[in-house]
């Protein structure tokens, strides 16, 4: 783990708790472990990018907007059936 970022664990509201991080001034987080995202949520912004890397795999579920970069250190799956749009700004 990056000596600058955070280590969140294994949370069941990820989203909330990146959100949490990100407004805490945290830009880059470390999940230990699988991580599930399924929020109409958006990380990050063009010039104040957030960086996710989840030491898993990763599921994302819905319409998140993330501006920045997300590493998944497993497989990584992202389905979106809600009608609203979903967007990474940056790099996967």
């Amino acid at each position: 783990m990056h000596g600058g970022s955070r280590d969140i664990g294994e949370f069941a509201a990820f989203a909330a708790t990146l959100a949490d991080a990100y407004a805490a001034g945290q830009r880059m987080v470390w999940v230990d472990g699988p991580m599930t995202l399924s929020s109409n949520q958006t990380l990050g912004s063009a010039t104040d990018p957030m960086v996710v890397i989840a030491n898993g795999a990763v599921t994302l579920t819905g319409p998140l907007q993330l501006n920045g970069m997300l590493v998944a250190l497993g497989d990584l799956g992202w389905t979106n059936n809600s009608g609203m749009p979903s967007r990474v700004q940056g790099m996967v």
